[in-house]
């Protein structure tokens, strides 16, 4: 408990006073929030030099800020079936392994820039 000396020091606090617990927010269940998307399009970056510590084997490389404002546009439906025909059929992609580009590529992409 406080003495009435403490109540003449000001607060840094601005604002209601603290509870011990938070109130739970009330929400209605029957409104959910939906997003959508229709509409993709995809840029073209220029690949830099990069500084990822966690490439131990060689340099790594990262995206620059300019881009080929040459871009790709299509209806996300568009796009899923063209991946679909890329990889071999609905929702088969590449492993995360088969991503990784390794040492002598990415000095191949270096040497050629």
């Amino acid at each position: 408990a406080g003495t009435a000396a403490d109540s003449n020091v000001p607060s840094p606090y601005h604002g209601p006073e603290p509870t011990a617990a938070p109130s739970p927010i009330s929400r209605d269940k029957s409104s959910k929030t939906k997003v959508t998307f229709s509409h993709l399009q995809i840029r073209t970056y220029e690949t830099i030099l990069g500084d990822n510590p966690s490439c131990t084997g060689g340099p790594s490389l990262s995206i620059g800020w300019r881009y080929n404002p040459e871009h790709f546009d299509s209806t996300v439906d568009e796009y899923e079936r063209k991946q679909d025909e890329l990889y071999g059929g609905p929702g088969i992609r590449p492993l995360d392994i088969d991503l990784v580009l390794h040492r002598t590529e990415r000095e191949s992409i270096l040497m050629k820039m």
